[in-house]
Parts: C-alpha cells; sequence; structure tokens
C-alpha cells in the first residue's frame, strides 16, 4: 500500500468521525468535553460530573465505533476492485477497523463505569481506560473554557488541573526554546545563513520567558492546591 493509499484512508476516517460528532451536536450541545474539563470531572465525585463523563466517553465510543464501520466497508469495496491492490487495502481496513473497534469497547468499558459512579455504585474503571481518563482524544479548551475554570477554581482538585495545564505550556515552552538553540547552532555552521541565528536567539529569549512565567502559575495553583 502506498504511503497516499493510508493518508486518504485515514483523512477519510477523521472526516467521517468528525461528521458523527457533529450530527451528535445538532441534536443539542455536544456531549464531548474538553481536556482539562476531564480531568477535572474525574477527580471530582459529585453524580452530575459522572454523568457527564458518561456522556463524554460514549461519544467518544461512538466515534471510534463510526470509524470501524468505516474502514470495514473500504475494505469490502477494495476487496472487489479489480485493479490496484484491493487485498491489501482489505487486510489494511481490517486491521483499523480491529483497532477502532478495540478502543470503542474500551470507552464503553468507561462510559459504563462513570455511569455506575453517578448512580451511586461502586465501580473500578478500565486500566485500559487511563489515557482517556487524562484527557486523550477530548477537544482542546477554548478561551472560554478556560475563563469558565478559573473563575470556579475552588476546590484542591480544581487547582491542581490548572497546575497540570500551566506546567504542560512550560514544558511545551522550553521544548520549543530548545529546539530552537539547535537551530541557531545549525545557522551558524554557514556564514550566509549565521544572522538567522540571531533571531533564532530572540525566540529562545522569550520562549523561556513564558515558560518561566507558565512554572510560575503552575507553583502558584500547586501552593492553592495545598492550602484548601
Amino acid at each position: 500500500m502506498t504511503p497516499f493509499t493510508i493518508r486518504t484512508s485515514l483523512a477519510t476516517a477523521a472526516f467521517i468521525a468528525c461528521s458523527t460528532v457533529a450530527a451528535l451536536a445538532q441534536n443539542g450541545p455536544s456531549p464531548l468535553l474538553d481536556s482539562v474539563r476531564v480531568r477535572q470531572l474525574v477527580a471530582s465525585e459529585a453524580p452530575a460530573d459522572q454523568a457527564l463523563l458518561a456522556a463524554h466517553f460514549t461519544a467518544l465510543a461512538e466515534r471510534h465505533a463510526s470509524a470501524a464501520r468505516l474502514h470495514e466497508s473500504m475494505g469490502r469495496s477494495a476487496a472487489g476492485n479489480p485493479r490496484g491492490n484491493g487485498q491489501e487495502m482489505k487486510v489494511h481496513c481490517q486491521r483499523l477497523a480491529g483497532l477502532e473497534r478495540k478502543a470503542s469497547t474500551t470507552l464503553r468499558e468507561l462510559a459504563a463505569h462513570h455511569n455506575a459512579l453517578s448512580g451511586g455504585v461502586a465501580s473500578v474503571a478500565p486500566v485500559s481506560g487511563a489515557r482517556y481518563q487524562t484527557g486523550a482524544e477530548a477537544r482542546q479548551p477554548t478561551e472560554t473554557d478556560m475563563n469558565a475554570l478559573v473563575g470556579r477554581a475552588v476546590t484542591p482538585a480544581d487547582h491542581r488541573v490548572l497546575q497540570d495545564y500551566f506546567q504542560t505550556f512550560a514544558t511545551q515552552y522550553e521544548a520549543e526554546a530548545d529546539g530552537h538553540v539547535g537551530m541557531a547552532t545549525l545557522y551558524r555552521t554557514t556564514s550566509r545563513l549565521a544572522p538567522v541565528a540571531n533571531h533564532c536567539d530572540r525566540l529562545v529569549t522569550e520562549l523561556r520567558a513564558a515558560a518561566a512565567e507558565a512554572r510560575q502559575a503552575a507553583t502558584m495553583h500547586g501552593a492553592m492546591a495545598e492550602q484548601k
């Protein structure tokens, strides 16, 4: 299978998955939470919060199930194609469908876990669902999401979530700064490109400053979590 074929298949799957979520949203507010909100609710014991998580993971499960159905359909269509590498494409699609079904099953188990908790029934989260509990595949938080979280942050769990949020940015800024340090070094090996290194130096300084600010914010929220 060519790289183009693989990319096309994955892009189509992503389009269908997004269309599924969009269809759910047309029937009302999307149940999909942002990644920061997921981590916040996982730390909560409130039944209403657990119900929100159950709906979120159910929506993610359906997204994977839709992708599985898509790949199964593509595999059947490819197998009947007299030209090209239809059989190889079929095998590829079957493997992808299997992975999508596995993810969907894990997410449905996770949804059932939180649904049980929302009803006051003791439950243990599936080990395979740990990554989703930390926000994997949740939507990215918007400015509105973060403003709402900051405005209602009162519990230690709230401040821990914000601590993680800012620490993530600090790590990201530091990684970007390190990348520009390497680029500056490379540019300076060529006299013609040496002036560009000065631009990288400025970016390194700005990114290091941003990382320091983010770390300070993370430290502040960490301290507030300890005081509650």
